[in-house]
């Protein structure tokens, strides 16, 4: 009898200790599961904030990329590259995403690992699709830079063209008017002398009927020989001009001008004495007069007078 109630004591206190196990076994399960969880959130929140990061690292990197384009092909002016407007909008495009998978993470919840290694795969999908626009813009920013420094060469090349051909025009300009100023004929020994109904010289300005002007050609083997026409202009006391029947109209610095008398010679290059008469048609005014000669649109000669 005694020993069977060892044996139920026994026997409880195993079931005892079987249950306590039990109990103690369910308890570690359930910490460690609880562990387990805690560490799985806060491996994920880890997870979510470091793909916030990321993302806005994105954001911020293909921003760049945007701009270095931008600034490299000249916005705003009237030059466009179409391959940087397809880049643009790709880029653009991208950076759009990356700015919805910011929104999106936002409103997951930690534990949400499914969405979250989601968003992961996308995240990693943007960065390698980044790494190929970037290959694409250093080269499109290496070609752009090799055609501004050719582009600058050939500007500087075409103002030096145009600064050459600037002094080749001056020089021939230069030349041109050398050359006319060689060309040019003068005159020396210019006399007027007034004469009257007789064609005796007279001083009284009452008799005086006609204006001889006595002059010679100078030599000058530059000059082109042949047929020239000499025009005289009168400029009274009042510095107002003379004109007659007698002249005719030439040019002089772009001004039409009108002659008082005109007369036809032909010049061979060496002195060539001549006269020209004028035939007094007009009221003679006591005072200072002025006499212009005028050869091939040049002024060759002048002469003051009184009267």
């Amino acid at each position: 009898m005694a020993i069977s109630k060892n044996s139920t004591k026994t026997t409880a206190l195993v079931i005892t200790v079987a249950i306590v196990l039990v109990v103690a076994s369910f308890i570690y399960v359930g910490v460690a599961r609880h562990s387990l969880k805690k560490e799985r959130i806060a491996l994920a929140e880890f997870e979510r904030e470091r793909m916030e990061e990321e993302l806005q690292q994105l954001e911020l990197e293909y921003g760049v990329q945007i701009d270095k384009i931008k600034q490299g092909n000249g916005y705003g002016e009237k030059y466009r590259s179409l391959s940087s407007d397809s880049l643009l909008e790709q880029l653009a495009r991208e950076k759009a995403k990356a700015e919805k998978l910011s929104d999106e993470l936002r409103l997951y919840k930690a534990n949400s690992t499914k969405e979250i290694k989601r968003l992961t795969n996308e995240v990693a999908s943007l960065r390698k699709v980044l790494k190929s626009y970037v290959v694409q813009i250093d080269s499109l920013t290496a070609t752009n830079k090799a055609l501004k420094q050719e582009n600058e060469s050939v500007k500087q090349n075409i103002t030096r063209v145009e600064q050459q051909n600037n002094e080749l025009a001056k020089a021939k300009e230069t030349l041109t008017k050398q050359v006319a100023f060689a060309q040019k004929l003068e005159l020396k020994e210019v006399v007027c002398t007034p004469l009257d109904r007789r064609g005796k010289a007279t001083k009284s300005i009452n008799r005086i009927v006609t204006l001889r002007f006595n002059f010679t050609i100078m030599r000058n083997p530059s000059a082109q020989p042949g047929i020239k026409k000499v025009y005289l202009r009168l400029l009274n006391p009042n510095d107002m001009a003379i004109a007659s029947g007698m002249g005719e109209s030439f040019t002089f610095e772009g001004s039409e001008l009108v002659a008082t008398a005109t007369k036809q010679v032909e010049y061979g290059g060496n002195d060539l004495s001549e006269v020209i008469y004028w035939n007094v048609d007009a009221t003679l005014l006591s005072g200072v007069y002025k006499a212009d000669f005028f050869i091939d649109g040049e002024r060759v000669g002048r002469l003051t007078f009184n009267l």
